[in-house]
């Protein structure tokens, strides 16, 4: 799994070899895909052709909705986000649905909050609260709302503000993979706290 900006982070080249995919049998698309230099000018200009758009959107939800693996919808997810305008209605309807809908199948992990962050509108602020929300709504214990916030403010490298929450945890596995990158954010950081909270230091290598 990596982290939000690490997944968005596209190439042109392959936003444009996927959009080709989607729609190879389309013209207009074909055409697009020459003019634009980059993924912005690219959506503005399906964004200008309605029609367009709503063919675009239609035939990525298609592949949203046969995914077979959480990968592979969240891949097609963030090439949906990087074509079409965000205020796109029949997107925001879909967004909202399939959120609903992941929820109530999938219930709340680490592995669907990959899926999640791509139907909010995301940014490192809206993390604590919306883990908080989701936990709340599914009646998920406190045990487990700890653990998960902690594991998702790792993935997305928000170190500092993990700290808070590892004195509610057991650190397994899973979270001793991150030790190492917590350590190289803030050596001080690290020391201060795992006295304070007992971090093993002895899992980083020095």
């Amino acid at each position: 799994m990596q982290s939000y900006w690490q997944v968005v982070d596209r190439d042109i080249i392959d936003v444009k070899r996927y959009l080709l995919t989607v729609c190879e049998d389309i013209d207009e698309v074909h055409d697009l895909v020459n003019q634009s230099m980059d993924i912005y000018i690219l959506k503005k200009k399906i964004a200008k052709n309605k029609e367009l758009e709503i063919l675009v959107f239609t035939r990525i939800k298609r592949l949203i909705d046969r995914a077979v693996s959480l990968q592979e919808m969240e891949y097609d997810l963030v090439m949906m986000n990087l074509l079409i305008e965000q205020h796109f209605y029949p997107l925001l309807i879909y967004k909202y649905k399939l959120l609903n809908h992941i929820l109530q199948l999938g219930g709340f992990s680490v592995e669907t909050y990959c899926l999640l962050r791509h139907l909010i509108k995301f940014s490192p602020k809206v993390i604590e609260p919306f883990v908080l929300s989701v936990c709340k709504r599914l009646n998920i214990n406190k045990e487990k709302y700890y653990y998960l916030t902690c594991y998702i403010l790792l993935l997305e490298k928000e170190y500092k503000k993990v700290y808070h929450y590892f004195k509610y945890i057991s650190i397994d596995e899973r979270i001793e993979r991150y030790l190492p990158s917590l350590y190289n954010y803030s050596p001080r950081l690290y020391r201060k706290y795992a006295k304070m909270m007992y971090v093993p230091l002895e899992l980083i290598n020095e």
